[in-house]
């Protein structure tokens, strides 16, 4: 994880996102070696409630993984502009996204309902957007599962080949 994945704001915002009741932080992927220390005191001093999965995790793995969790954390940096290969996997196993309002991935989170936007510098606002999806009533949980899972169908590979197909026609 690196700064254009946004592993700064999340390690600078863990402490705040810890305090939401039952939070538990997964982070996936090797963490960038410009914020390996930062990231071992914060597993020093909240390792009982920080996960790391130290090494890359292939397709096969990710539904298990989005299996365990209430939200998917993207803050991707302000110069990343494309969309995520994660992002519709999360839909597809009905996790909600928070991302900054930023991008392409800021824009389809927003667009679609794909959970919470904020202001990429907003620490306090990416801390709010998290509490907000741990407070959705079962209504609003039930209304977000519908908007990923229709993302995720529109965002399938074979709906990729059947639109691109259409393009060579």
């Amino acid at each position: 994880q690196d700064r254009r994945k946004g592993i700064h704001l999340v390690m600078e915002a863990a402490a705040d996102l810890l305090r939401i009741p039952g939070a538990l932080l997964f982070v996936v992927g090797k963490v960038d070696i410009n914020f390996r220390s930062a990231f071992e005191q914060i597993l020093k001093i909240h390792g009982d409630r920080v996960r790391h999965i130290d090494k890359f995790v292939d397709e096969a793995e990710l539904p298990l993984l989005f299996a365990c969790a209430d939200v998917f954390l993207l803050p991707y940096s302000k110069d990343f502009t494309s969309s995520s290969g994660t992002l519709p996997r999360a839909a597809a196993s009905g996790v909600p996204v928070i991302t900054g309002v930023h991008g392409l991935v800021g824009h389809r989170v927003h667009q679609h309902g794909l959970g919470e936007t904020f202001l990429i510098d907003d620490l306090a606002g990416f801390v709010d957007a998290a509490t907000q999806v741990r407070n959705y009533s079962a209504q609003e949980r039930g209304l977000m599962r519908t908007s990923l899972v229709k993302f995720a169908e529109s965002a399938s590979v074979s709906q990729f080949k059947k639109r691109l197909g259409t393009l060579f026609l």
